[in-house]
């Protein structure tokens, strides 16, 4: 493995002090690995799970395949700018049979509180990707559902994520995960 290319995030951080926010985030309890999921589709046993260093190669496959899908022929990044858009989030992966078929990553933040109100915990979806080969067979789904069963058992009371216009694949998804428009974000290159 390249020196180069930046450690993916510990799992099993808590409780670190995040920029700027003057108190620690409460992190919801790590549970290991989800229960297992046969998967009839893919002929094998589906695990979500924490990340781990092992699991770096694989992961900027899913983040490269992302970003192409994304922002298409517009330069290539750099391993190390794809990591660092994921750096301090909450990482699981999609595991089918000791290969990373997928991965989720969760960054959890303090809204700032306004006229004396306590800040609340929110949560936004950095990036979700499933491997080409094993999307629309449940794997994203699987994903998302773990993450918000694990947000449940903290303080968060909200999660949250960006969708680039014209993707309304992704925007179909979350609608049917439950998630609503609630801003539309708009710029204007110069």
């Amino acid at each position: 493995m390249p020196e180069s290319l930046v450690p993916v995030p510990d799992p099993a951080r808590y409780g670190r002090n995040d920029a700027g926010a003057g108190r620690k985030i409460s992190r919801p309890a790590r549970t290991g690995v989800s229960a297992i999921l046969n998967d009839v589709k893919t002929q094998g046993a589906l695990w979500i799970r924490d990340s781990a260093p092992r699991d770096q190669i694989a992961l900027l496959a899913l983040l490269r395949d992302l970003h192409r899908a994304e922002r298409g022929e517009r330069g290539e990044p750099s391993d190390n700018d794809l990591l660092r858009d994921i750096e301090r989030s909450e990482i699981f992966v999609a595991d089918l049979d000791d290969v990373v078929i997928g991965m989720a990553a969760i960054e959890l933040f303090d809204e700032p509180a306004y006229q004396g109100a306590e800040p609340r915990q929110r949560a936004c979806v950095m990036a979700i990707a499933v491997a080409e080969a094993h999307r629309r067979q449940g794997v994203a789904t699987r994903l998302m559902q773990h993450v918000m069963d694990w947000l449940k058992t903290s303080e968060v009371v909200s999660i949250g994520l960006y969708v680039r216009a014209g993707n309304d694949g992704a925007r179909g998804f979350y609608e049917k995960m439950g998630f609503e428009v609630e801003a539309l974000a708009m710029q204007r290159l110069l």
